[in-house]
């Protein structure tokens, strides 16, 4: 009657049932007091006429020891836990199965069966990008990534210390990383975890992989570094150098941090050099081979030159031009000086003036560019010139002094100058107020500014012979007595002045 019912009873429970037969129709009991099946019960006959419940209830009766047409059966529930080789042993491979138990225990045999998900714990995982170096995993500061292979069957989750992101295991390894991963097969994943880096300071992070059944953790440090770019070695090394010459090559980069550079020269352990700065003497004139690598965690690049390796030109054809005949004084004057240097080596010009002041020096370094005529790196010899501009101050005979010089050779020349001025007044000066017939008198010529490499010309007006020469001061003799225009005229290179008086003789 119940048998689609779940009810749950208890020891002393009471079992009522409402019924609409007659009274003493529907349970049939009869009194038999040597049955087993005794039952005892109490019947009350309910009229609904009146809507008081309790003024209904009518015969009330209760009888004992009969036995009634209704038996109720119940069960109660014992758990017993099944031992069975199958579930001993457990599955070696994961999926979803369906476990079957069939219950026999005197009661009505029962089939029951459950479905169970079998899942791999994660046994082990690792970084394998980027690939571990003394203890730290570095990564690129503008593209910070981790690579975890996880050792496991199933395809667990990943997540990172400080973020709430979850990050899913797929079964092959990125293409671009291929090499790092090893053969592929389906007890592996791989996960791709994104960081963020701010800094280049070093990083502890805690990388969590876990499926249903199991969690593994592993501390991971982990620094970031820049991407090298941008490398060149100053100078060139495709410059033509010198044997027996110290050749300094500096390495230097446009991007990347914690750079180490590595230098080699024809590939000879003998030759390798951990600097930035590289500092090397070619002994034979040849064709070297010049390699730099610069490196650090992240990335590397390299340069090949070949470097040629001449001998020495020593200096030549040293030339001045630009020096006038005749020199003005507070004039400035261009001198031009030229020679002829090796095109791998330093050298100077030193002009010395003579007049006391400082000597102007000036300095070439090679290598030298296109426009000091030096057309193609490989080139042996280049012509420099120097410009000066100089005004001398004061007239007088001076020595100008140019050299050109390197660390081995050194010309020089030296041209003698005559700086002049202009003659601005001359006025004759007489030795005595009277002069006599057939006596010698003294002109003497005063001159300003200067009398460096001036010329006089003296006329008496008697009809002598006009005195020239480099002398101011000359003597006359007058044969007869009168009265006499003595004049003279000063000249230098540049200039002229002329004065007279007359005399009375």
């Amino acid at each position: 009657l119940l048998s689609n019912e779940s009810i749950a009873v208890q020891a002393n429970d009471i079992v009522a049932i409402q019924h609409n037969s007659e009274p003493g129709a529907f349970l049939q009991c009869q009194r038999n007091e040597s049955s087993p099946w005794q039952q005892n019960y109490f019947s009350i006959v309910y009229s609904s006429g009146s809507a008081d419940f309790r003024s209904n209830l009518t015969n009330i009766e209760w009888t004992e020891g009969v036995v009634c047409n209704l038996r109720v059966l119940y069960s109660y529930r014992r758990e017993t836990v099944a031992s069975s080789p199958f579930l001993r042993k457990g599955q070696s491979v994961p999926g979803n199965y369906t476990y079957r138990a069939i219950v026999d225990d005197g009661s009505p045999r029962g089939n029951m069966s459950c479905g169970v998900q079998v899942i791999a714990p994660v046994t082990d995982f690792s970084v394998i990008y980027p690939p571990k170096q003394n203890g730290v995993h570095y990564v690129p500061k503008n593209r910070p990534v981790v690579i975890v292979k996880v050792a496991t069957l199933d395809r667990p989750s990943v997540n990172l210390s400080g973020s709430n992101e979850t990050f899913s295991c797929q079964a092959t390894c990125p293409e671009d990383l291929s090499p790092l991963c090893g053969k592929e097969d389906n007890n592996t994943c791989y996960s791709y975890i994104p960081l963020f880096v701010k800094d280049y300071n070093l990083t502890s992070i805690t990388i969590t992989v876990r499926n249903l059944v199991s969690t593994i953790s592993k501390a991971v440090a982990v620094r970031a570094e820049d991407l090298i770019d941008g490398l060149t070695i100053l100078p060139d090394p495709k410059i033509r150098v010198l044997s027996n010459e110290l050749v300094t090559y500096t390495a230097r980069v446009s991007a990347g941090t914690n750079v180490m550079f590595k230098w080699t020269v024809d590939d000879k352990a003998s030759f390798i050099h951990y600097k930035q700065v590289y500092k090397v003497i070619y002994r034979t004139e040849a064709v070297y081979k010049l390699s730099l690598t610069a490196s650090n965690h992240v990335s590397t690049q390299s340069i090949i030159s070949n470097v040629t390796v001449d001998r020495r030109n020593p200096l030549a054809e040293l030339n001045v031009s630009g020096v006038p005949a005749v020199l003005v004084q507070g004039l400035p004057y261009a001198f031009v000086a030229r020679v002829k240097v090796d095109a791998a080596i330093n050298a100077t010009f030193r002009w010395s003036f003579g007049d006391g002041t400082d000597d102007d020096i000036y300095q070439f370094s090679s290598p030298y560019n296109v426009s000091l005529s030096v057309p193609h790196v490989l080139a042996k010899q280049a012509v420099l010139q120097h410009n000066v501009t100089h005004l001398y101050r004061l007239p007088g005979e001076y020595n100008l002094s140019v050299s050109a010089s390197d660390k081995h050779d050194n010309l020089s020349q030296l041209l003698p100058l005559k700086v002049y001025s202009r003659l601005s007044n001359v006025s004759i000066n007489v030795s005595s107020n009277v002069i006599a017939a057939g006596k010698e008198a003294e002109f003497d010529a005063s001159l300003l500014p200067s009398v460096l490499g001036v010329t006089y010309h003296w006329s008496f007006g008697d009809n002598s012979s006009q005195q020239n020469g480099t002398l101011r001061r000359v003597t006359h003799t007058f044969r007869n007595a009168g009265r006499y225009n003595v004049s003279v005229r000063a000249s230098n290179a540049i200039s002229s002045v002329a004065a007279h008086c007359v005399v009375e003789v």
